[in-house]
């Protein structure tokens, strides 16, 4: 479980890292080369709004999933309960964030299967740290 764990950590780090350097150009022009949220994109229209929403997505995937990277690798190192309580609740927070996208993506038609990869990652990575939380607090 702790193998996971790490890998999941890792994945997000690396996706948080992506998502700030791939969708730059998401704040000028709205088009993302990379993963967002879709419910953001409610506000592509363009505009004040429009930029605002394209920043707030790309920051709450990178803060959220920078937070499930640091705090997951901690917490399999052994880092104490508070750690672990953390790593659950920024796992659980992307985890809503991610059906909530998964839900607008959907009722707008631009599903594909990467949506279903950004939930299973978030949903995997609690359901891991849940499971194994009596070891790793010790």
């Amino acid at each position: 479980m702790k193998k996971t764990i790490t890998a999941l950590s890792l994945l997000s780090g690396l996706v948080a890292v992506l998502s700030v350097i791939l969708n730059i150009q998401v704040l000028f022009n709205g088009n993302s080369w990379f993963f967002r949220f879709a419910m953001f994109s409610i506000t592509r229209g363009g505009g004040f709004m429009g930029y605002l929403g394209n920043l707030m997505s790309m920051l709450i995937v990178a803060l959220g999933f920078g937070v499930m990277c640091v705090c997951g690798l901690r917490a399999v190192k052994g880092h104490g309960m508070k750690v672990i309580r953390s790593a659950l609740i920024a796992g659980a927070f992307m985890t809503v964030m991610a059906i909530i996208s998964l839900i607008c993506s959907i009722s707008k038609g631009i599903f594909n299967f990467g949506d279903i990869i950004v939930l299973a990652m978030p949903a995997v990575y609690t359901f891991c740290l849940f499971s194994a939380s009596d070891k790793l607090g010790e």
